[in-house]
């Protein structure tokens, strides 16, 4: 707020009451604003019909009020930088009350209501294709494989398909072994889809979709896109190839192993902020393993994917969400959720390099992981050229949209958006555009 503005707090005004005992947690709902004469502003609630006319520097004011806090702790952003007058903060608390009785607040523990879990949970939605992204790494794609085969149930597993985007064809060659040598050690159907098979599969589309065939060739033909990285093309193939079934899809530097989060948090979130980093300087600082029988992270993204998210609380061993749980989260993302919101989406936390493409990350890092990398300078150094650590969330956390990690479960059944064929940040468009074609949903982003 400006520190030079003097706004005016003056309407409505009435005994000042006492703070509750166990305040609810409450956002500025989405307003419809109508300028009317004489400086003032009628705002509307269209969710309700809440209604009430503000005078313009007190509708200004309440746009910092969009996020989940108690009366008091709106209060004190309101009060942040502005002038320090006698019983300036017992007017804004009373003008917060008038708007809220009006209609025009949102409350969690309405939210929490209308998600209660269900009482019974009827399990997943069916087994998931599983598929693996490779790219010039036979090394990887050999230590991924085994890793599957070691740590992940097979009966939970429909198939698994190595999508090969590698433009060499020696190493090309070498991922086809590789992938025919694990497919002899289970009963787990492992198909190998390399350049070969695309070019066929894109064809085949084209002939029986010519009026098509030049957005076919934009999202699938790597011949057109020779100068760039095709990650999306490949991502493309892996949904093609799945339709109408549960994905999974994992790059090929990953690892099937399930890691608890350093500063585990119990419950769950509904958030909007930005995941926490924890560094560490080797592997050997890691945290420990979970259990034996809980290293498979596909039947972890399984427990969730698909279900609506009062299936997903009763998966989770979760009660009906506590208002706690959406302070991290604005009134425009808790309202259009409701008991038959999908978890589209599941990503889950990394542990080791964080796989950006460079370290300008760091600087946009919560404050809690700021704090905690500030704290030590030889961490620091050791996170930007070692890049040793854990990237996620401390509890599950619900999200408006997903942005790719190393294992990513999309819910396949629905008409899902393409992603854009090449270059980085194609996974961030693939979330905003099912955001804006699913609104109601969300991705759920694993500890």
């Amino acid at each position: 707020m400006n520190p030079e503005s003097d706004f005016s707090y003056s309407f409505s005004l009435g005994t000042t009451e006492t703070r509750e005992r166990e305040p609810e947690l409450i956002a500025l709902d989405k307003l419809s604003e109508f300028i009317l004469p004489g400086d003032q502003v009628l705002a509307r609630n269209p969710r309700n019909g809440g209604r009430m006319v503000l005078p313009t520097e007190v509708s200004t004011a309440l746009s910092y009020c969009t996020n989940f806090r108690t009366l008091d702790e709106h209060v004190d952003v309101l009060l942040e930088d502005g002038p320090d007058q006698p019983g300036r903060a017992a007017a804004i608390r009373q003008v917060i009350k008038s708007v809220q009785e009006a209609g025009l607040f949102l409350s969690a523990k309405e939210v929490c209501d209308r998600l209660a879990p269900v009482r019974e949970y009827t399990g997943p939605i069916g087994k998931p294709i599983v598929a693996i992204i490779t790219w010039e790494r036979p090394e990887a794609l050999a230590r991924l494989l085994d890793s599957l085969l070691t740590n992940c149930d097979p009966s939970g597993i429909e198939r698994c398909i190595v999508v090969d985007d590698t433009r060499n064809s020696t190493t090309a060659d070498q991922n086809r072994i590789i992938t025919g040598q694990a497919s002899q050690r289970t009963d787990i159907s492992i198909e190998y889809f390399g350049a070969t098979e695309a070019l066929s599969f894109m064809n085949q589309l084209v002939q029986a979709l010519p009026k098509h065939e030049k957005a076919i060739r934009f999202l699938l033909d790597r011949d057109a896109w020779t100068d760039y990285w095709t990650a999306g093309i490949a991502r493309n193939f892996c949904q093609l190839l799945s339709v109408g079934k549960p994905l999974i899809v994992c790059d090929d530097d990953s690892v099937c192993d399930v890691y608890e989060a350093p500063l585990a948090e119990r419950g769950v979130e509904f958030s909007e902020s930005t995941r926490e980093a924890v560094f560490y300087h080797d592997r050997q600082s890691w945290p420990e393993r979970a259990a034996e029988n809980e290293r498979d992270p596909f039947a972890r993204h399984m427990q969730v994917l698909g279900l609506t998210i009062p299936q997903a609380l009763a998966s989770l061993g979760n009660g009906k969400p506590k208002q706690e749980s959406f302070k991290p989260a604005s009134a425009g993302f808790a309202d259009r959720l409701n008991g038959q919101s999908r978890v589209l989406t599941t990503e889950c936390a990394s542990i080791g390099d964080p796989g950006t493409a460079n370290n300008q990350w760091v600087a946009t890092l919560p404050p809690q992981s700021g704090k905690r990398l500030s704290e030590d300078r030889q961490l620091l150094e050791s996170a930007l050229k070692v890049r040793n650590c854990y990237l996620g969330r401390m509890r599950p956390a619900f999200v408006p949209g997903t942005n790719i990690s190393q294992i990513t479960g999309s819910d396949n059944r629905d008409f899902l958006p393409p992603y854009f064929p090449i270059m980085r940040g194609q996974d961030q468009v693939f979330g905003d555009t099912c955001q804006f074609l699913f609104p109601d949903t969300v991705a759920l982003d694993l500890p």
